[in-house]
């Protein structure tokens, strides 16, 4: 799962090829979340909670910075949220976890300084 905002330009995209496969008990990335502004290619991180957390494993997220690959920004670095689940140790199967997010200002997301959350889950499968 990718969850990208590009927020002036209020372009979004998400990538979503159904449930992610992971191997049991290592850390692993499913999703990414960060923003950017179209004007000035600076990053506009959005607020995220995990509203349920995994039943058979952990999410955790981090701050990392990444490079743009598209459009009048690319090449250019922004800090992103990386969302990294790790199953319980010997679990197979299927887990999922929900985020959510609110949009910086300016995004889709938020409209006349209201926030509006957007809810995403992410599934994974674990080999």
């Amino acid at each position: 799962m990718l969850i990208f905002l590009a927020c002036a330009g209020l372009q979004v995209s998400t990538v979503n090829a159904g449930a992610i496969k992971v191997k049991s008990g290592q850390n692993s990335r499913v999703g990414i979340i960060g923003s950017y502004s179209l004007e000035n290619c600076a990053s506009l991180l959005p607020k995220l909670k995990v509203k349920s957390r995994a039943e058979n494993g952990t999410a955790t997220t981090k701050w990392v910075s990444s490079k743009i690959t598209e459009g009048s920004c690319k090449g250019r670095s922004v800090n992103v949220i990386v969302i990294m689940y790790r199953s319980n140790k010997g679990f197979r199967g299927r887990d999922k976890i929900t985020v959510n997010y609110i949009g910086p200002q300016g995004s889709r997301y938020r409209e006349s300084n209201v926030n509006s959350v957007v809810t995403r889950k992410i599934h994974v499968n674990v080999n």
